[in-house]
């Protein structure tokens, strides 16, 4: 009786373990990143004033926050507390270097870019 057993070569193996390799990434990745910020967060965005999560505020682009533990009263009283240096910037003129992006926050963590378009993920809690 003939037998129709194959044999697979090193090639196909390799292959194989490799499609394996990148699929258990891809399950580690989407495991340990969440997306969290979906349609509902984006169009309710105004329900959460602890967060920045478009780029000027909510889609109505209103600019206004909810917050109020700043006011009239006590808005004198607020001073640098941290920065941070950012890449790929050029001297304009008098007043220095000038980026002028919308950074967005969601958690704590606030997500902004530098000159050359590199994204920076910074803990601001």
């Amino acid at each position: 009786m003939r037998s129709h057993a194959r044999r697979f070569t090193g090639v196909e193996l390799s292959g194989f373990a490799g499609a394996c390799a990148v699929a258990l990434a891809a399950a580690a990745f989407a495991a340990e990143y969440q997306i969290t910020v979906n349609r509902d967060r984006l169009v309710n965005s105004q329900n959460e004033p602890q967060n920045w999560l478009l780029m000027n505020g909510d889609y109505g682009a209103t600019r206004y926050s909810k917050l109020t533990q700043f006011n009239r009263d006590n808005v004198k009283n607020l001073r640098l507390v941290w920065a941070i240096a950012l890449g790929g910037m050029q001297d304009v003129g008098q007043n220095g270097p000038e980026n002028e992006v919308n950074p967005l926050i969601d958690n704590g963590f606030m997500y902004t870019t530098d000159g050359w378009g590199t994204v920076y993920k910074i803990d601001a809690r």
